[in-house]
């Protein structure tokens, strides 16, 4: 009966407040004679309030709408909510609500926003009432791992149990990973699959937020419960951010800061992602801020250079030479291959195939077409010895 009687103190709360913004006492009435009187216990204190749809009224949704991608986040969002709606229907007619496993896996590259969503996630978990609480608590391996035999065990038992009722986040949780069978990071793995059921009415959501490999290589090797308690089917992935995402999550992240950026500046800015993208450890949204950043730490040494004053730098938007000092570089580029080739002789033909090149990627630029996809970035160098190869 406790949850009952919480919800019904809750509910008496809310309706007196409510009855609050709209009276006031009056010089002909008592004002305790106009307060509502309590009634007895309502649907809604037994069953709860009916879910409400949070794509509408939540900020959590909202904010994780709004960021670039997350398809799949977004469609598992959505399944909950109908999960919720239908098991309060099925409570109210009398019938077991389905069975849900709230603990969750999000896997991917560094930089892709599980943090960040995985709080959201947890805000959304709770507002659904999944569980009792709504705290969102996070954790990451080094709050875990302990010092000597058996204080990792006691540190994990001690964040689950503070857990009950709300959301658990384990950040970077692919730091769990043992690096030997002696390795104190065994004794956390143990005592989560010890003590994590994800059956109805365990009362708590935990999730494990970490780098794909590294996760995927743990589950396999380590100990086989984590993979019943974290059904690897209802793991969520976050892809990379790919070339054409870039420039939204850079618009957001220059309007969050509340700057400035001329559209020339924002021209370079996603040339330059274009390029880092395709790097091996490519960081995504990492690496947008740590661009921005530095944009904006030039631009200041700029303005303080040129005698203007700080309280007035925000005035003055990014501009290209901010995010990239030699972005005009192509300018120039005629006259650096024809200065690189001048001791040459008989090199006319491979000269003009690069000219060629230069001029096709400089037109595509400037009718905004990448140029990668059409343009070669391998080259073989074939000839006899001494011809000038290397």
């Amino acid at each position: 009966m406790e949850p009952v009687c919480v919800r019904r103190t809750q509910r008496l709360e809310k309706e007196l407040a409510e009855w609050a913004k709209t009276h006031s006492p009056s010089q002909d009435s008592d004002l305790d004679q106009q307060k509502p009187r309590p009634g007895g216990i309502t649907r809604e204190d037994v069953f709860g309030p009916e879910p409400v749809d949070v794509r509408s009224e939540s900020d959590a949704w909202k904010e994780i709408q709004n960021m670039v991608g997350l398809e799949s986040v977004k469609k598992e969002v959505d399944r909950l909510f109908i999960l919720a709606k239908v098991n309060y229907q099925r409570e109210t007619q009398g019938e077991p609500p389905m069975s849900i496993n709230l603990n969750r896996v999000f896997l991917g590259n560094p930089g892709v926003g599980k943090s960040t969503v995985s709080m959201l996630y947890g805000q959304i978990v709770a507002q659904l009432g999944f569980v009792t609480g709504g705290q969102v608590i996070i954790k990451n391996p080094g709050d875990l791992i302990g010092e000597y035999t058996g204080q990792s065990e006691a540190m994990t038992r001690e964040a689950l149990e503070e857990a009950k009722g709300n959301i658990l986040i384990i950040d970077d949780a692919h730091m769990l990973h043992p690096h030997s069978e002696r390795d104190f990071h065994n004794g956390i793995i143990d005592t989560l699959v010890a003590n994590i059921y994800g059956l109805p009415g365990e009362n708590r959501c935990v999730i494990l937020a970490g780098y794909t490999d590294e996760m995927e290589d743990m589950f396999l090797k380590k100990n086989p419960g984590l993979q019943r308690r974290f059904p690897l089917e209802d793991t969520i992935k976050f892809p990379s951010y790919n070339d054409a995402q870039l420039p939204g999550i850079l618009d957001q992240k220059i309007a969050r800061d509340e700057v400035l950026a001329s559209e020339h500046a924002r021209k370079v800015a996603h040339e330059i992602l274009s390029r880092m993208c395709i790097r091996p450890r490519f960081g995504n949204g990492v690496d947008v801020e740590n661009l921005l950043a530095r944009a904006k730490l030039r631009q200041r040494d700029g303005l303080e250079a040129a005698g203007i004053d700080r309280f007035d730098m925000h005035h003055h938007p990014l501009e290209a030479s901010d995010f990239d000092p030699d972005y005009d570089r192509s300018l120039g580029a005629d006259k650096d291959r024809d200065e690189l080739f001048e001791e040459f002789i008989g090199f006319e033909t491979i000269v003009a195939q690069f000219s060629g090149y230069q001029k096709m990627t400089d037109g595509m630029r400037r009718h905004g077409i990448d140029p990668r996809p059409y343009v070669p970035w391998a080259f073989v160098f074939k000839g006899p010895p001494g011809t000038g190869k290397t």
